[in-house]
């Protein structure tokens, strides 16, 4: 059953668009609507949108002219419902228009919207009137009271409440004692931190201090250990230089000795 609501909605758009291109071949309509759908087809190829008949015009051609026009267009709209309607299927919506409008007489309000409002509230009135009295087999209507009834329990239940005792203003005051509380409390916890980072700032640069003098004191026994230590290795040095030569000298001398020796 869905497929075939779907194909019939289809087949309605497809008709649509049929009566605005070509002229529309529709098998079973009303010899009337069959007319109809021929001359629009006909007239929309004719007459572009910009060359069709406006409001203007219309006024201009005088008030016989524009109630033949909206006769002309109610005519196709009863024959357009009467096809939609012809191939409607029940239990299905396939957005098709099954209903025709009864006038294109537009409302901006006043005593009809008023008019019309009274009748939707007297209907709505009488539907819940039926509901409560009209019944089936089985069923009760729900207990209802009257107004009168209403306002006596309602006037019962609110002197049955405790009247109210006490103080009567507002918690202004202590909304703003609360609120200083807690400034206080997170001033004196930011004081609190600030300190703290005061006192680790403060022992980072007496650490620093205290290693600069430490430097300074340990100086002079640091330059005496150097120069103790270069002059031990200026004198080992000599001492070498010293020894070289005297060895390189008592080797000549021998050489020399033996030599003559030889000869």
């Amino acid at each position: 059953m869905s497929l075939l609501a779907s194909q019939l909605t289809a087949v309605t758009r497809q008709l649509g668009r049929i009566t605005l291109k070509q002229t529309p071949v529709v098998c079973g309509l009303p010899q009337a609507a069959e007319k109809t759908l021929i001359a629009r087809s006909f007239a929309s190829k004719r007459l572009g949108k910009k060359q069709q008949t406006s409001k203007k015009k219309l006024k201009r051609m005088g008030k016989p002219a524009l109630e033949k026009q909206e006769e002309t267009a109610a005519l196709q709209h009863q024959e357009w419902v009467k096809f939609q309607q012809s191939i409607a299927v029940d239990g299905f919506d396939t957005g098709a228009t099954l209903t025709a409008k009864t006038s294109t007489k537009k409302s901006r309000g006043g005593k009809n919207l008023r008019r019309k409002s009274m009748e939707a509230d007297l209907e709505e009135k009488i539907a819940e009137r039926k509901r409560m009295t009209d019944v089936g087999g089985g069923l009760f209507p729900p207990m209802r009271f009257s107004d009168e009834e209403t306002e006596r329990l309602l006037a019962q239940a609110y002197a049955a409440l405790p009247e109210r005792a006490g103080k009567r203003g507002t918690r202004n005051l202590k909304r703003e004692k609360k609120r200083w509380f807690l400034v206080r409390k997170i001033r004196k916890k930011y004081k609190r931190h600030m300190a703290a980072f005061q006192v680790r700032k403060m022992e980072k640069r007496s650490h620093k201090v205290r290693d600069v003098k430490q430097v300074l004191n340990e100086a002079p026994s640091a330059r005496e250990r150097d120069r103790a230590y270069q002059a031990e290795v200026f004198r080992r040095w000599a001492a070498n230089m010293v020894q070289g030569q005297e060895e390189q000298l008592l080797e000549e001398g021998q050489s020399g000795h033996i030599e003559k020796e030889e000869q």
